[in-house]
């Protein structure tokens, strides 16, 4: 089995299905993935986007990329109550 990334995520590890698993994914299901990913990296920090600790370090993308994907996925941090 491959190395799994050591972060500091917190709670359950969920493991995505991989080619080897024999699983293909519709568009539709890895965009979900994908947002499941970022907003579960974004609620880890907080909703911090970058510098040290944000969610881009976390993904391991700039926070520009990030904000594209959030405005793409359809993502925007929770107003206050």
């Amino acid at each position: 089995l491959p190395d799994l990334p050591t972060g500091g995520a917190t709670g359950p590890t969920v493991v995505a299905p991989t080619p080897d698993d024999g699983v293909i994914l519709t568009a539709t299901e890895m965009q979900e993935l994908e947002r499941r990913n970022v907003l579960r990296a974004l609620e880890s920090c907080r909703w911090k986007i970058s510098g040290t600790g944000g969610a881009a370090e976390r993904l391991g993308v700039k926070a520009n990329t990030l904000s594209s994907r959030m405005k793409s996925l359809g993502i925007e941090r929770p107003r206050s109550s």
